[in-house]
């Protein structure tokens, strides 16, 4: 079955295993995100008051959620945008997660760091934002390269498991959620991608080496032939 395959080719190639791993923790800290972008934009004042069941008196986080929220979008599509700009070459294409991984973790290790700041959270979210508009597109397209199609989704379902669990964990340790728990999974995502495009850009090189000589002994074989 295209299960068994998908296991097969995860177990036989690592470089898949570290790219599937790569997305899973992107989007387990991407669904960290949603849980905790709206308590991380409140003051102290509103957590306080929201924990004890009262009301502040005039304009709070909460009357701008909405506002908040689409700004988020509107991030989500300018890294769209940002990829389409980006990915001309197949080089700056398979670079181009390093730069998404590496930016998230600056951005969440900032919240982390300055999280008494609203307006340095809010910028570093919108920040955030904007890789996860490169990040589908970009992963997309490499997956599509990478991964035979006849048992592409069955690979990527598999490393649906370790991101449910991850989600699971979410929910159920919901209060322990932090800016620091999502840094460290954008952390293993940019290892996890480092390794593959690493290891598959040696990989490329070999091949065009191992090309590049066939190619060179084909000619030297015409030239002996027209002599």
């Amino acid at each position: 079955s295209s299960l068994s395959k998908g296991f097969d080719l995860v177990r036989s190639d690592p470089r898949i295993a570290a790219l599937g791993l790569g997305q899973s923790c992107f989007e387990g800290a991407m669904y960290t995100f949603v849980f905790m972008w709206t308590p991380a934009l409140k003051s102290v004042a509103e957590s306080e008051a929201e924990a004890n069941g009262t009301a502040l008196s005039g304009t709070t986080t909460s009357s701008f959620l909405g506002l908040i929220f689409a700004s988020f979008m509107v991030c989500v599509m300018i890294g769209s945008s940002v990829f389409k700009l980006c990915s001309g070459t197949k080089e700056s294409l398979y670079r181009i997660p390093l730069y998404i991984h590496a930016t998230a973790c600056a951005a969440m290790t900032t919240v982390t760091l300055f999280l008494e700041n609203k307006s340095v959270v809010f910028a570093m979210f919108l920040l955030f934002e904007c890789t996860v508009g490169v990040f589908y597109p970009s992963y997309g397209v490499i997956k599509s390269e990478r991964i035979p199609e006849d048992i592409r989704s069955a690979v990527m379902n598999i490393f649906r498991i370790p991101l449910n669990a991850f989600v699971v964990l979410l929910l159920l340790k919901i209060k322990f959620l932090s800016s620091r728990s999502s840094a460290l999974a954008h952390g293993v995502a940019f290892l996890c991608y480092w390794y593959f495009h690493s290891t598959s850009r040696s990989e490329d090189k070999t091949k065009e080496k191992t090309s590049g000589m066939f190619v060179s002994a084909g000619d030297n074989e015409e030239e002996g032939v027209q002599l």
